[in-house]
C-alpha cells in the first residue's frame, strides 16, 4: 500500500507542475485513474456447467483483455435468444437445440425458457433493479460487527459498488449465474478505468438490457436512470458508489468475475481479510435447495484456514429485513453457523404468501447463537 500511495503522489506532483486550476482538476482525475490501476488485476472464472453450456474455450481467464474475450464468447453464444424467449422473434430450432437439451427439466411440462433460473442463466432476466430495501443498513451493521479488511463477494448489481463505497474491501468478487450481469460489471470496470466517474449516460451506453419486469415481459432496451437500478431511499449512496468507483478501485488488488451458482463457486481468501458474502435472497427455495446451500457452505469451509471465519449477509427479497451469519471453521471436517444478528423475515408481496419464515442458515445455526441473536435493527 505504501508503494501504491508513493506512486500516486509522484504522478500527482508531476501533473500539478505549472498548471492552471482547471488543468489541476483534470490532472487530479488522471492521477486518480492511474493510481486506481496500479497493482489491480482481474480474472474471469466459469463453472463447468456454464463452460459446457456456452462452449467457452476455457473455464479460467486471467487479465482484463482475456476477461473481455470470455465475455465476447458469451455474447456470441447467446445471439438473439432472449428476443425468442420473450416472443419478439420466432424460435430458431437449430440455435436453441443445445440450450433446450441442457436446460429442459425432463420432469416438467413447461418449456425450458419459462423457468426463472434458465432465464437468468441465459441473460434474459437481469436483476439490475435493486429490490433489497435499505441494503446499506446491512453494510453499516457489518462494519460495526466485523472490523478490518474484507474480501467482498456479492450477487446482484448495485450491491457490490455500495460494498466498495462503504466497507474496507481489499478484493471485489462479483458472483452470478447470469452472464449478462457480469458482462455489465466488466464493462463498468473498463469504463471506470478509462474515463473515471460513471454517470447515467455511461449506463445507457453500456447496454444494460432485459431488465427484470414482474408486471409484463421486459423490453430489450429501456432508458436507464439511477432510479432504475436503485431504490429512492438510498439513491444518494447508489450514485456516489458509481461516481466514486474509479477512486475506490485504488483500495483493491483484485476485481474478479465468477460465472457460477453459489454452490459451484470456488474461492481464494487472503490471510489478512475476512471473507464477506452478500447473497441477497439467493438462499431461498426458488433459487437453491438445502443440498445446494450445503455445498456452498462446504466450498467456503474448505477455503478457510483453521480458526478463520467468513460472514454471510442474507437479505429477505423485497423487504428491508436482513441477517448476518458467521461460518466458523472449527476443524478440517467441521464448521459452525453462528448468528450475529437477524431480523424477522416476512414474505414480500410478490410471493403472494403471508407470515414469517426462517432461511436454511437459521435452521442449522448453533442453539447458543440463536438464543442470543438480536435484531439487526439494534446495530445499524
Amino acid at each position: 500500500m505504501f508503494f501504491k500511495n508513493t506512486i500516486f503522489f509522484i504522478l500527482l506532483s508531476l501533473f500539478n507542475c505549472n498548471t492552471t486550476n482547471v488543468e489541476k482538476h483534470e490532472n487530479l482525475a488522471k492521477a486518480e485513474l492511474a493510481h486506481a490501476q496500479i497493482g489491480l488485476s482481474s480474472s474471469f472464472y466459469a463453472s463447468l456447467f456454464h463452460k459446457d453450456l456456452f462452449n467457452l474455450t476455457s473455464d479460467v481467464f486471467t487479465n482484463e483483455a482475456n476477461v473481455h474475450s470470455a465475455l465476447l464468447e458469451l455474447q456470441i453464444a447467446n445471439g438473439s435468444i432472449c428476443e425468442m424467449v420473450w416472443g419478439y422473434k420466432r424460435f430458431d430450432k437449430k440455435l436453441i437445440a443445445k440450450f433446450e437439451e441442457k436446460l429442459q427439466n425432463k420432469n416438467s411440462n413447461y418449456p425450458w425458457h419459462s423457468h426463472l433460473l434458465n432465464r437468468l442463466i441465459m441473460g434474459c432476466w437481469n436483476f439490475y433493479d435493486l429490490n433489497d430495501h435499505y441494503a446499506d443498513r446491512s453494510f453499516s451493521a457489518l462494519n460495526k460487527l466485523i472490523l478490518g479488511k474484507k474480501n467482498c463477494y456479492t450477487v446482484g448489481f448495485m450491491q457490490g459498488y455500495m460494498m466498495l463505497e462503504t466497507m474496507n474491501c481489499t478484493r471485489m468478487n462479483f458472483i452470478d449465474i447470469d452472464w449478462k450481469i457480469l458482462d455489465s460489471h466488466a464493462a463498468i470496470l473498463k469504463r471506470a478505468r478509462e474515463k473515471g466517474s460513471i454517470n447515467e449516460d455511461d449506463l445507457n451506453e453500456l447496454g444494460l438490457v432485459w431488465n427484470v419486469n414482474f408486471d409484463s415481459r421486459p423490453k430489450k432496451v429501456q432508458p436507464i436512470k439511477f432510479e432504475s437500478i436503485c431504490e429512492r431511499r438510498i439513491l444518494k449512496l447508489c450514485k456516489s458508489s458509481l461516481e466514486n468507483y474509479h477512486k475506490n478501485l485504488g483500495k483493491v488488488d483484485q476485481v474478479n468475475f465468477i460465472l457460477a451458482s453459489l454452490e459451484d463457486s470456488k474461492f481464494q481468501f487472503s490471510d489478512d481479510a475476512v471473507p464477506v458474502f452478500y447473497v441477497s435472497n439467493a438462499l431461498d427455495g426458488g433459487y437453491m435447495t438445502p443440498s445446494k446451500i450445503k455445498q456452498f457452505l462446504k466450498n467456503i469451509h474448505e477455503s478457510l484456514k483453521l480458526g478463520q471465519k467468513a460472514v454471510i449477509i442474507y437479505h429477505a427479497g423485497g423487504t428491508s429485513a436482513f441477517g448476518i451469519y458467521a461460518i466458523d471453521k472449527i476443524s478440517e471436517e467441521k464448521y459452525e453457523i453462528n448468528i450475529h444478528c437477524k431480523d424477522t423475515y416476512h414474505y414480500a408481496k410478490i410471493y403472494k404468501m403471508e407470515g414469517t419464515y426462517e432461511n436454511y442458515l437459521d435452521l442449522i445455526a448453533t442453539r447458543t447463537s440463536k438464543s442470543k441473536a438480536n435484531s439487526c435493527k439494534l446495530i445499524w
